[in-house]
């Protein structure tokens, strides 16, 4: 059975499940430039159709994620709120939302009445996508439109390798949810509960991104990364507004959009500091969220949480739950975001054609997320050509790359098919020193990135011991960089380039059996340096997706003025530039 799932909202992609199994998923963004891209995914389809090795029309079913979407046809970039065309029907329409709530109240009739307007302003989508994937790709399969968070609980569950679990969606919103709250179970999803997305706390953070100067729904990483250098002295403030009550959230503030914005501006000082907003933030989504998990950990009885939704990409908050009482181990999607929406669709879809045949649901842990496209020798040389550069092919480049790296040297890693979701694992990634705390502020100011965000250390599992503590609960997750430790004494005196404020870092394992090149990598630089681990931060310029492609890279790697890049086995040398 092959199964397409797509997503045409903010952080529109494709994924495709064959038999139960993940085989490949791209993230609209990467493959046309613009980031966070939302529209229909047109490259996206065609590009893990290819991966696969699949044609349109041995696609059996479609599974569609989110049932009440606002459509647009042509791929554009997400900009956040409050930063678009208020014009657009889906601005004008949370604006209009937010009026209404200031005069007649947010009651559950309001709330009825809000999203019944919105499926009928959406009723569009459903006939136009269908008419988009049989005439523009030729696929008749049937299509199928799915609740977006039950999409997100599915990709949890589905690659969580445990069959009974705790299973937490949580988000801004969608399909007039903020989260859900399932128990896994023999592959199958039991609600438990859910959390009206009026009462989002995924919305809040928001708000506070925009007021400290960042865009909504689209900086928060950053928030987070400013949390550690500020206090919460706002705190008290924001739980007036959102927090938790007997194992749900509430909406304290009785507000919802530009009306949020404006009563939170009166009751905040003009002069607060980001940082001092951000930390203020930051602790209450980490207090009443988890109070909220610890509530359902508790009357679920299970002890594994597995989670999803764009929350979940604040990794300091998962290690909060991570340490919960009764939790016994955690894991996070990858693509934890509305760009897994796609591959949740597709799970959720081929759980369900099992179950219609008396099957049990397919199910098993996450080895890698290398689903993205790849690229032979020829695609670059081919790039290679057009950019009038030269570059020598290396029998064992893993060595080249880990002498360069202990003397000191930066190395763009373009390595095998692509990674899903927001993290670079190697594939596409930068790679550098861990020593030098001087090194940070020089990348950060190459990338044109913010300077407080913190870098991550790689490491192999055999050595991750010496590096962290307190890593086998949360190894899933860790895996894929989604969760933050404490690091021990000797890697914050060794490794202070990785090592938050906080004494924690937010670590990538790597294990022989998904990337053994990599891992020996680190092996030989941690045998000529005696340090366990490697800075690894994503190959891409500030503002821009990261690289996909062999052009993306050699663009961005001319516009870094780093030295060596190498592209497989290919090891291309940027001449250092003479001194006048």
């Amino acid at each position: 059975m092959r199964i397409l799932g797509i997503t045409d909202g903010v952080m529109a992609g494709a994924a495709l499940v064959i038999d139960g199994r993940l085989v490949a998923a791209v993230s609209e963004e990467r493959l046309c430039r613009l980031k966070m891209a939302r529209g229909f995914p047109r490259q996206s389809i065609e590009t893990v159709l290819r991966t696969a090795g699949v044609s349109s029309h041995e696609i059996d079913r479609v599974a569609v994620a989110s049932t009440c979407e606002f459509f647009c046809e042509e791929v554009v970039p997400w900009e956040g709120w409050f930063q678009g065309d208020r014009g657009a029907l889906s601005e004008a329409f949370r604006g209009a939302a937010s009026k209404v709530v200031r005069v007649v109240g947010s009651g559950r009739p309001f709330q009825r009445s809000y999203y019944a307007l919105k499926s009928v302003l959406t009723w569009r989508r459903r006939p136009r996508i269908r008419e988009l994937l049989r005439k523009e790709l030729d696929i008749v399969a049937p299509v199928q439109f799915f609740d977006h968070h039950l999409c997100h609980a599915a990709s949890a569950y589905a690659t969580a390798g445990h069959p009974r679990c705790l299973v937490f969606t949580l988000d801004g919103g969608g399909d007039g949810l903020s989260a859900r709250i399932f128990r896994g179970r023999d592959g199958r999803l039991e609600p438990l509960g859910s959390i009206p997305a009026y009462d989002s706390i995924g919305n809040y953070y928001a708000y506070i991104t925009h007021l400290a100067g960042f865009r909504a729904h689209r900086d928060e990483g950053k928030m987070s990364g400013l949390a550690a250098h500020g206090s919460p002295v706002y705190r008290d403030t924001l739980l007036s507004f959102i927090a938790s009550e007997r194992g749900t959230l509430r909406n304290r503030g009785r507000a919802y959009y530009a009306s949020a914005l404006d009563r939170l501006r009166r009751v905040l000082p003009r002069d607060a500091r980001r940082e001092d907003l951000a930390a203020s933030m930051q602790s209450v989504l980490e207090t009443e969220v988890g109070k909220v998990v610890a509530h359902w950990v508790s009357q679920s009885g299970e002890s594994h949480l597995a989670l999803a939704g764009g929350v979940f990409a604040n990794v300091r908050l998962n290690q909060e739950l991570a340490e919960l009482d009764g939790v016994a181990s955690l894991s996070v999607f990858p693509a934890m975001g509305d760009d897994g929406l796609s591959a949740g669709a597709a799970l959720l879809l081929a759980g369900r054609e099992a179950e219609s045949r008396g099957e049990t649901p397919p199910g098993e842990s996450l080895d890698h997320v290398h689903l993205g496209p790849s690229f032979d020798d020829l695609a670059v040389m081919r790039a290679l050509d057009a950019e009038g550069a030269t570059a020598v092919a290396l029998d064992r480049p893993a060595e080249v790359m880990a002498d360069l790296l202990a003397r000191g040297e930066v190395v763009a890693r373009f390595h095998g098919a692509m990674e899903y979701g927001p993290r670079a694992l190697g594939h596409r990634s930068l790679l550098y020193r861990p020593d030098d705390p001087g090194g940070k502020e020089w990348l950060n100011d190459c990338l044109r990135r913010t300077e407080f965000m913190p870098f991550a250390p790689v490491t192999t599992r055999e050595l991750a011991g010496r590096c962290f503590l307190g890593l086998d609960p949360v190894l899933a997750a860790a895996r894929f960089m989604t969760v933050t430790v404490p690091c021990s004494p000797e890697f914050r005196e060794r490794c202070p380039g990785v090592v938050h404020v906080d004494g924690t870092a937010r670590p990538q394992i790597v294990v022989d059996s998904v990337d053994p090149e990599y891992a020996e990598i680190v092996r030989i630089f941690h045998r000529t340096t005696g340090l366990p681990a490697l800075v690894n931060t994503s190959f891409n310029m500030h503002e821009e997706p990261i690289v996909c492609s062999p052009e993306d890279a050699l663009r961005a790697w001319r516009e870094v003025g780093i030295l060596h890049l190498f592209l497989g086995r290919h090891h291309v040398k940027k001449l250092r530039e003479r001194s006048p």
